[in-house]
């Protein structure tokens, strides 16, 4: 609904013209900005208030605190929601297609609709593109960065 409220009304209150990539791309910031916010906020909220306490005692500045104690301990916690959604943005960039600009599935109606033969499998190409697209972006992100925090295993 955002989409629509950006490429269409915004030019009717405003008298300017969007484009429609940059519609989307505003949208999708916009949206995806709010949850890596909420992300962020439960992170830093999980944190016990007595390391807050103990650095400020410490005589630690605010930026200090959440930059050597707190983002250290709260960013293994995180990274699997930061990876759900760079997969999840990765996924509505499809939702592009409803206002016109040109992506896979805009190309692959467009295909459907001049061969007109085979419409499954153009769309089960489509979707194993996806696939291949989220499948590595997960991997090549678990590769990179979760080697670099040492996991504390209490498990004997």
């Amino acid at each position: 609904m955002l989409i629509f409220w950006i490429y269409f009304l915004f030019p009717l209150i405003f008298k300017i013209n969007i484009s429609g990539i940059f519609s989307i791309i505003f949208v999708l910031s916009l949206v995806f900005g709010a949850y890596f916010g909420k992300i962020i906020q439960t992170g830093i909220s999980s944190i016990g208030r007595s390391q807050w306490n103990e650095s400020l005692a410490l005589g630690l500045k605010y930026t200090d605190i959440l930059l050597y104690i707190i983002f250290p301990q709260v960013f293994k916690m995180m990274f699997p929601s930061f990876i759900n959604q760079w997969i999840a943005l990765i996924k509505d960039t499809s939702l592009s297609y409803i206002i016109g600009v040109e992506e896979l599935s805009f190309v692959a109606n467009q295909v459907n609709n001049r061969e007109m033969v085979y419409p499954v499998e153009i769309f089960l190409f489509v979707s194993f593109i996806y696939f291949i697209f989220c499948f590595f972006t997960e991997k090549i992100l678990k590769f990179i960065i979760f080697p670099k925090f040492k996991i504390i295993n209490f498990k004997k």
